[in-house]
């Protein structure tokens, strides 16, 4: 392939990293002020971890888009996978610690990840190579 070919793809994976980005800056600056410092906390920890394992997750899928259907399925698997093993990870966090700002963290987590997967097929239509 050549320089050309990846156009598309690299744009997609930007403009979704950056709306990500936004989609996560955003829930933060929105609910700053109706929160307590812990739960600041949490909701920031889990804007940064969903927009990491998103974006990440996203540049997977894209890079094996046009593959065998088998690599495919793994790419996806992949992120499926990545999401929740955060998850779980978080609510094992969670229940260990007894945070105060906890429960903001998983829901902000489990409503980031939401939200992002719905943006996610526009942007994954974008990455199409033009033939």
């Amino acid at each position: 392939m050549t320089k050309e070919d990846h156009s598309p793809r690299r744009r997609a994976e930007a403009r979704y990293a950056l709306v990500c980005a936004a989609i996560a800056a955003g829930a933060v600056l929105f609910s700053w002020p109706f929160l307590e410092a812990p739960e600041r906390l949490g909701l920031a920890l889990a804007a940064a971890v969903a927009w990491l394992v998103q974006a990440g997750s996203f540049v997977v899928l894209i890079r094996n888009r046009g593959a065998e259907p088998g690599k495919f399925v793994r790419a996806w698997l992949i992120g499926l996978a990545a999401r929740a093993v955060v998850v779980i990870a978080a609510i094992a966090v969670v229940a260990q610690e007894l945070t105060e700002g906890g429960a903001t963290l998983l829901l902000g987590l489990a409503t980031l990840f939401f939200i992002m997967l719905l943006v996610e097929s526009r942007y994954f239509r974008k990455a199409r190579t033009s033939t």
